[in-house]
């Protein structure tokens, strides 16, 4: 085995035992202080922990941290990673405990574009399929906090029932690794398989606090930290194309969210839901003015539970990342 990959693999299973070690004290502390908010999208509201994404947030550093002392990250690499990780959760627990208005999150999206530039850990090109690398000088620095802050809200708008953040996660790093995998057959860098798999296996851990029904919620703070970190393997793993197409359902929900209130809103702002919980079953709601998500496609034509949302997701995401693959295949191996 190769010694990066081991090292990759060490690094995940630490953070991954750390968010396990942690997020059951946590939740114990949450219900005891009152950190919980209520399943909306269960009959009886269950009460659940809240911000447990600080967890996430912890372990995430704790990675990057272990990658960099087993020598897969040079010293700008991790100043890069780390700044851009403890950006992404401090925005992310300000919008827990003050709520952000829809400017600051974009605002603060934009900060985490920065780093890259700071620490000059970015290539200024691109993978185009059939055509290869293409070098954008000028355009890529200008667009990397654009990207950085889509990746963090895309996530953040994703995260609405349990699972769904962790699952869509899983598949766009298991679409990153092996477009890194193809990368690297035909001359390129780890970086993407380096990061990609020990964020891959740290989603993988908290999935079963996440999963229906959840024990605990993301909260911004693990919604923004997690998009924060597929932005990540993105930029420095030269995978932006992969990532991007496998990420669709993120973007889907994103736009029509954003089209159909003719701007961003947080969710604090709406004061209609796009969808309408009856007992266990989840249907669109037909009132004008309310945004049009994924979950409200999805139950356009018929009411469905939340693990048939859930597993709607699995297939959409599945789907994305396949696409996303296949695309890699006439991106990487010219």
């Amino acid at each position: 085995m190769e010694s990066w990959l081991l090292n990759a693999i060490i690094s995940g299973i630490i953070g991954s035992l750390l968010f396990v070690v942690l997020i059951r004290p946590y939740i114990r502390w949450a219900h005891k202080h009152g950190r919980i908010g209520k399943d909306m999208h269960k009959p009886s509201h269950p009460p659940v922990a809240e911000s447990g994404g600080l967890v996430f947030l912890l372990s995430a550093v704790v990675i990057e941290l272990s990658l960099y002392y087993l020598g897969e990250l040079a010293s700008n690499q991790l100043y890069t990673v780390l700044l851009i990780t403890v950006l992404a959760g401090i925005i992310g627990i300000i919008d827990d405990e003050l709520v952000l208005s829809p400017r600051g999150k974009v605002l603060g999206g934009l900060v985490l574009g920065a780093p890259f530039i700071l620490f000059n850990t970015y290539g200024p090109h691109l993978f185009i399929p059939l055509i290869g690398s293409a070098r954008f000088t000028i355009l890529y620095p200008i667009a990397l906090p654009v990207a950085m802050t889509v990746f963090a809200n895309a996530a953040n708008m994703s995260d609405t029932h349990n699972g769904v953040l962790h699952i869509s996660s899983i598949f766009i790093y298991l679409a990153a690794i092996t477009s890194g995998c193809i990368l690297w057959l035909h001359g390129g860098a780890v970086t993407a398989i380096v990061l990609g798999l020990p964020f891959l296996l740290l989603h993988l851990a908290a999935l079963r606090y996440n999963m229906f029904p959840a024990k605990v919620f993301n909260g911004d703070v693990g919604s923004i930290t997690a998009g924060a970190l597929v932005g990540l393997v993105a930029i420095l793993g030269k995978v932006e194309l992969a990532v991007i197409l496998a990420m669709m359902p993120w973007i889907i929900n994103g736009y029509g969210n954003i089209a159909s209130l003719r701007g961003f809103k947080g969710r604090h702002q709406l004061r209609k839901r796009p969808v309408i919980v009856e007992g266990w079953e989840i249907r669109r709601s037909s009132e004008r003015g309310v945004p049009i998500t994924l979950v409200r496609l999805l139950t356009s034509d018929y009411s469905l539970t939340e693990p048939e949302i859930v597993a709607a997701y699995i297939i959409l995401s599945a789907l994305a990342a396949s696409i996303s693959l296949i695309v890699a295949l006439f991106t990487y191996t010219l």
